[in-house]
């Protein structure tokens, strides 16, 4: 209900792409980048973040360029924890 403000639907990126509280310019060479989910606070993947919601306004001038780049962590904490386990025991046999 938040994202719903003077019955303007703010879910609806593309027609509302004016009302969004941050808006990002681009500039040739830069990226944006954000989490989906918030920590659960002892820096493992916690809730989805309701907040993180966006989307591209539509072009008015110029040719839109967009690389994606989804970087997925797996939400199950013990899972979490062996992948990490294997990734130090992995760059520890590399030393030697």
């Amino acid at each position: 209900q938040s994202l719903i403000q003077n019955d303007i639907d703010l879910r609806d990126t593309r027609k509302n792409c004016d009302k969004g509280n941050l808006r990002v310019k681009p500039q040739q060479g830069t990226a944006v980048f954000w989490y989906n989910y918030l920590s659960d606070g002892e820096g493992w993947v916690g809730e989805l973040d309701d907040f993180a919601l966006h989307g591209g306004c539509l072009v008015t001038q110029g040719t839109k360029w967009i690389a994606n780049n989804w970087i997925n962590v797996d939400p199950n904490r013990r899972r979490q924890q062996q992948f990490q386990q294997e990734m130090e025991r992995y760059a520890g046999a590399g030393a030697e």
